[in-house]
């Protein structure tokens, strides 16, 4: 590879503060491209943001089109989240949604533009999970056949930290490019507010706060249920924000 030129006066002259607000308006493998030809630092929670989706898509198409052309930022969520920041895959599970559906038209070819731009890998259509040959498995439910519920690996979504259920989530355009932490009341199961993991062995919301402040929940459901909606004697809401509080179930035992 041929050495880059000289970097010009007037480049070297802009303070990296101004570099810091670029890079906020780019996207992430993009601005780790312009940073390598102009030769500006990137800070190091940056370079992490960077190299996880890098790590992930082997180019932009369809995180770009997503974002730009549907004004939908691509979102992972997930317990492991912190570590694949780190560069560690293997074992490590996420699931991938988006901020919006305003592309539910083009359904199909968002679809094979999603699995086109992901780097080698093996999929699962019956379980819509994608494992890399790194060995991080994504979730790519919500994206490939959306619905109120994504089916998820919940045993693998949330965890606890200082005794608390918790995850983590990561959006693809960011003004802060780091690993938000999801904790309750943002998490819900059965019952309402989750302070367990039993309570979101098989039903579970997460509410994030989107890039723009905006609130949004996402419902996640266990993949391969082996229940039915028959068990749940009701949703209860929030009336102000009509986001899910949690369920309510006619057997404790299903739980």
């Amino acid at each position: 590879m041929s050495a880059l030129p000289p970097k010009p006066r007037a480049i070297r002259r802009i303070p990296q503060e101004i570099w810091d607000v670029v890079m906020r308006n780019m996207s992430s493998i993009s601005a780790g491209r312009a940073a390598h030809v102009l030769r500006f630092k990137i800070r190091p929670n940056q370079q992490h943001h960077v190299d996880f989706w890098k790590s992930i898509f082997k180019d932009e198409t369809w995180l770009i089109r997503i974002a730009n052309e549907f004004d939908s930022n691509p979102i992972f969520i997930g317990r492991d989240l912190k570590r694949c920041l780190r560069g560690k895959f293997k074992s490590s599970y996420l699931t991938l949604v988006a901020e919006s559906r305003n592309w539910l038209e083009n359904l199909t070819e968002i679809r094979e533009a999603l699995l086109y731009s992901l780097r080698s890998h093996t999929f699962n259509e019956a379980h819509m999970e994608v494992r890399l040959t790194n060995g991080l498995r994504i979730g790519i439910g919500d994206v490939y056949q959306p619905s109120r519920n994504i089916p998820v690996r919940l045993g693998k979504l949330l965890g606890y930290k200082a005794g608390n259920v918790a995850t983590s989530y990561l959006q693809y355009m960011d003004d802060g490019p780091i690993a938000r932490e999801i904790v309750s009341p943002d998490i819900v199961g059965i019952g309402g507010r989750a302070i367990s993991l039993i309570q979101v062995k098989k039903l579970c919301g997460l509410t994030i706060t989107l890039r723009d402040g905006y609130r949004k929940q996402y419902l996640f459901e266990k993949r391969d249920i082996k229940w039915h909606y028959d068990d749940v004697l009701e949703i209860m809401h929030d009336p102000e924000t009509h986001h899910v509080e949690g369920w309510k179930v006619e057997r404790r035992e299903e739980i």
